[in-house]
């Protein structure tokens, strides 16, 4: 740096010196150096640097002894003339009043910069990220023939614009140097400058604040006598600067950072070259999910349970960095972007070198008191061998095995420590491990919780905390199983959970405010607290989104717009609209945010912290349920480092979506701190909502494939075969995730409705029923058309009752289908081309496995045989399976109330697994063909949910009575086929023998045809139209007569009769 820099100066000194050159001889040329108008510049220019690192440098300066000595602020409009002549406004009025008019006032100073023949190329140092600028400053009198030229065609003039606050700091032992900190907005469009005839049109204070650092020399007589000591100075201030920037005591140049970058990746990558370009995918420490309820449930649980082979630590509210030993026995820190920083720490220990462990940098403590400790929790490498495929701690025989991170951590950081060495003794670099509870033979998770939170409240730990964290014990780094293997990225691990008291749960998102006409968009509401009219910006809130992990962002509002193109290809990773799942929330990407005046009168918005927010800008939320669903996002924070991330790399959205959406759930479904310490409250599936059911499925080999192969791909294939032809429509009561899309394809319908009640079914991102019709869609364009709704089909269609009264937008999409409403472009294209598709009523009607949920109790069941009714045309048919209620019934007719039966898959040699059970939930002992059987209930276990389900069993020779009450009489044989209409698995089963063709078809075991054959099919054909309605009110006209009387909205005026 020095001997460059020195050159540098050397030119600089011999300008200088030119300057203030009074026996000089030479004529005076125009704008000559030695003219008083004209300034000799120096400057060193740091560049644009990210909010956070600006205000670092600040403070930085400050603790060395700098001091503000000035804050001014400037617009300097650029001027495309030939000498790009450069006005500044110096005063916030007269800026004012310039925005407003576009007219220079007096005030206004001209400037023309020009570059040296004598230093015509700036040294540019790139170990440190700076250049050294020198150039003639000259000021222009209004009376110059290049200022008049200029205010002549001034409002021809294209003209950039640059609006920058200015902090000036100076030392009082540094003459000649001057640090500028400047806040600047420029309008850019990519690294240009926008050139706009008018100030109003360049929109410059809708920009994004950009941050920039110069050292300047001033004073220059002074300099021309003092250089030498000034120089000097300046190498030191540099350091400072660099210091600030690379957040350390110890700055680096940029040739040693990148040898440890890539000294690392060789460590993790030892057989591939490191790549030219390092990014903050390459960095290994894997992120945690929240904590859910669903890891609380220690019984028959597939997905992972703290209480099952996890320890459990503090989260200090520090910052997550990667400790690295090099091969010299340096010790550096690597943050989560990729950025190093030298400790002023080292060893030589050579058995130290070259190793890697995980923790978080806490660089103060309780009152901010300067603590600069590395807490590790982790260790992946020791003197360059990975170990990040040992668990993390193991017991044998009550006993701790000591091959295992933990105890290797443990040992290397007693050694490092022995031996830590370091540049200074002034606040040196700590390193400490952090205390892990650890379950064991003589504690349990709640008692380990328990003294866990006992330490935190107890003030025991010397820096802030935010929450606990859960590691998997068992497994390697990253694994999710044993043989699972290690990511050499960027990885959210599914066996690493934080918790945090249900207060605290955050979201970062990337927010872009809403533009109307090419400016922010101010609305207006009026306050109920202090009853005035408060203006605000509406956001949209955008998280890291990959559609090859995550899967599609919002599937059904695709469907609805018809968008079945595929994807660009490219980078799957984008941001995206926050559409969360559990629960589902179509718009909690909005937020509105009230704006309040700044120092200059202008309306902005702010964080909690109070700093202003700008659009293209990385935010911390929170939620809050407020009784108004637009202000529920409260902004707590700008994320500075994730936003400098963003605008550079492109790359950094915020929170990715499976975390912000494991976030949004626990918000929701908050797990207090007694769930984790107290072992009197557990958490059960039955705890759980339907949403929580897609956590749990497994993933494991099935022992009932043969059994799932018969039902899916031969009982539903026959029967939807016997009962559609090409052109029909067909509605499904409980399409589930649209598993029959193959098969309703076959037939070649024109239009399927499919209703399911279980939000994650209809909307999954992965594998919901929008998402597996669009991926079809978008192979065959010519398929048939579909909508899938979310709705309870248990509950009267002709009321509106199955739908959620919350969810307006599907009950005007299914008005559209029905053409109950008129035809209408606001839905989607989609909806607006199926418009009144079932206007005339379905061909079929559709129920697989599920009309044991209709048989609750008499009015869902009545309720369901209405809807069929109501939505099947005469003619048509009605189709389902379901378990023999009789069947069943007898089967458990000798086992008590709460008694188990279950069904295993033996295997030789280890545990047998449970495929199969069923609870009996009733009293009665006798199952009459009368409403006396509604309602009795089995507790159903079943190996692919892996949760159970209370079902009730269909007492089918009554169901077949009230249908006919309903206009269906049962197919006396299935259409087409010699088979009865009406008929227990095994028919299909011996048909399939007889008739199908067996390749490759997987055969059912003797348990899995015992399960099976417990199965009735049915086909219904709708003879007869019917007064439904009377026919219901005969059914359940004892539980309408408790309605009576009770108020209803009517959303409508009522007018009295004189």
């Amino acid at each position: 740096m020095t001997q460059n820099l020195s050159s540098a100066m050397k030119v600089y000194q011999d300008l200088l010196a030119a300057k203030f050159d009074k026996k000089s001889s030479r004529p005076m040329e125009a704008y000559d150096l030695r003219d008083p108008r004209v300034q000799l510049e120096g400057e060193v220019r740091f560049g644009k640097r990210d909010k956070a690192t600006f205000e670092r440098v600040y403070s930085r300066l400050l603790s060395y002894g700098f001091v503000k000595s000035s804050e001014s602020y400037q617009l300097k409009i650029i001027c495309y003339t030939n000498d790009k002549i450069r006005c500044e406004l110096k005063d916030i009025g007269v800026i004012r009043d310039f925005c407003t008019s576009n007219a220079l006032p007096d005030q206004a100073e001209f400037i023309l910069k020009d570059r040296l023949k004598e230093y015509p190329d700036y040294y540019k140092n790139q170990d440190y990220g700076f250049q050294f600028a020198i150039q003639k400053e000259i000021v222009l009198s209004p009376e110059d023939p290049k200022v008049i030229d200029l205010l002549q065609s001034w409002n021809q003039l294209d003209k950039s614009f640059r609006y920058m606050n200015r902090l000036t700091l100076t030392h009082p032992d540094i003459k000649g140097l001057v640090v500028d900190l400047s806040i600047v907005k420029s309008a850019m469009k990519g690294d240009q400058l926008v050139r706009e005839k008018k100030f109003s049109s360049s929109q410059l204070f809708q920009q994004a604040e950009t941050y920039e650092i110069e050292l300047e020399l001033t004073d220059l007589p002074y300099l021309s006598k003092n250089l030498k000591p000034v120089f000097d100075h300046m190498q030191k201030v540099i350091r400072y600067i660099a210091s600030g920037i690379q957040n350390t005591n110890y700055p680096i140049p940029s040739r040693e950072q990148q040898d440890v970058l890539r000294e690392y990746l060789i460590y993790v990558n030892p057989t591939e070259k490191p790549p030219a370009v390092i990014n903050n995918r390459m960095f290994i420490g894997p992120s945690s999910y929240t904590l859910q309820n669903i890891h609380l449930i220690q019984e028959e649980n597939k997905a992972p349970c703290i209480f099952n082979d996890f320890c459990v630590t503090e989260k200090a509210d520090g910052e997550r960095k990667l400790l690295c030993v090099n091969k010299n026995g340096r010790i550096y820190m690597i943050d989560t972007n990729m950025k190093v920083q030298y400790t002023g720490s080292y060893t030589k220990e050579s058995e130290l070198f070259g190793s890697i462990l995980d923790g978080e940098f806490i660089y103060t403590g309780h009152q901010q008191k300067k603590i600069n400790t590395f807490a590790a929790f982790d260790l992946y490498f020791i003197h360059s061998k990975d170990y990040r495929k040992e668990p993390f701690y193991k017991w044998n025989e009550g006993e701790p095995v000591r091959k295992t991170r933990y105890y290797r951590m443990r040992n290397f950081i007693t050694k490092l420590n022995a031996s830590l060495m370091h540049e200074t003794e002034v606040n040196p670099f700590r390193l400490k491990m952090k205390t892990f509870f650890i379950p064991g033979p003589s504690m349990t998770m709640q008692e380990c919780c328990s003294k866990l939170f006992y330490t935190i409240q107890s003030g025991n730990y010397e820096y802030e905390t935010d929450g606990v964290i859960f590691t998997v014990m068992g497994l390697g780094v990253g694994m999710e199983n044993p043989e699972d293997t290690v990511k050499n990225y960027k990885y959210t691990w599914g066996h690493s959970f934080k918790w945090k008291p249900p207060e605290f749960n955050t979201i970062d998102f990337l927010i872009e405010i809403n533009q109307k006409q090419g400016a922010d968009d101010i609305s207006y509401f009026t306050s109920l607290e202090q009853k005035e009219v408060v203006p605000y910006k509406r956001l949209n809130l955008h998280v890291g989104y990959d559609s090859k992990k995550d899967g599609m962002i919002d599937p059904q509002n695709m469907l609805f717009k018809g968008e079945f193109a595929v994807a660009a290809t490219g980078s799957t990773y984008q941001k995206a609209l926050f559409v969360p799942t559990s629960p589902y929330d179509p718009t909690a990407y909005l937020c509105y945010l009230p704006l309040r005046e700044d120092s200059t009168g202008e309306l902005n918005m702010y964080t909690e912290n109070n700093e202003p927010i700008e659009t293209s800008t990385i935010v911390e939320f929170r939620y809050v349920f407020t009784e108004d669903k637009k202000f529920r996002w409260v902004p707590l924070r700008v994320r500075y480092d994730k936003t400098y991330d963003y605008r550079t790399n492109k790359n950094q959205f915020g929170n990715a979506y499976p975390v912000a959406n494991s976030n949004w759930y626990s918000i929701h479904h908050p797990i207090t701190q007694d769930l984790l310490t107290d072992p009197l409250k557990k958490m059960r599936f039955e705890n759980l909502e339907d949403d929580s059911v897609y956590y749990n499925r497994t993933s494991d080999e099935s022992y009932t494939r043969g059994l799932r192969y018969f039902h899916n791909l031969h009982v539903k294939k026959i029967l939807l075969e016997t009962v559609m032809s090409k052109g029909c429509t067909l509605i499904d009561y409980a399409v589930g995730k649209g598993g029959d899309i193959p098969k309703w394809t076959n037939q070649q319908p024109s239009f399927v409705l499919g209703l399911d009640i279980s939000k994650d079914n209809i909307h999954n991102k992965k594998d919901g029923a929008c998402v597996r019709f669009i991926e079809k869609k978008r192979v065959k364009r010519s398929m048939f058309d579909a909508i899938f709704l979310q709705a309870d089909t248990s509950k009267l269609i002709s009321t509106g009752e199955f739908l959620s009264e919350s969810d307006d937008l599907t009950r005007k999409v299914y008005s559209q289908v029905m053409a109950e409403d008129p035809k209408s472009k606001l839905y989607g294209a989609y909806v607006e081309r199926v418009y009144g598709l079932g206007k005339d009523l379905f061909d079929v009607g559709s129920i697989q496995f599920a009309l044991h949920y209709m048989f609750k109790n008499e009015k869902t069941l009545h309720a369901f045989m209405k809807n069929c009714s109501d939505t099947i045309k005469v003619g048509g048919y009605f189709t389902g399976t379901c378990y023999d209620g009789v069947k069943v019934f007898n089967f458990l007719k000798d086992k008590s109330k709460e008694e188990p039966v279950a069904l295993y898959h033996e295997i030789e040699g280890q545990d047998s697994k449970k495929i199969w059970s069923i609870t009996k939930k009733y009293d009665v002992t006798e199952f009459k063909e009368t409403s006396a059987s509604i309602g009795l209930a089995v507790q159903v276990y079943q190996e692919t949910i892996n949760k159970e389900f209370e079902e009730y069993l269909v007492q089918f020779p009554y169901f077949i009575t009230c249908m006919k009450q309903y206009g269906f009489e049962p197919a006396a044989k299935l259409p087409g086929l010699d088979l009865p209409g009406v008929g227990n698995f095994k028919l299909l089963y011996d048909y399939m023998l007889k008739h199908g063709d067996l390749t490759h078809i997987p055969v059912m075991s003797e348990k899995e045809k015992e399960l099976s054959f417990f199965n009735q099919y049915f086909v219904f054909q709708k003879i007869r139209k019917v007064d439904t309605q009377m026919v219901y009110h005969g059914f359940v006209h004892e539980t309408e007569k408790v309605l009576i009387g009770v108020p209803k909205k009517l959303n409508r005026k009522i007018v009295l009769a004189k």
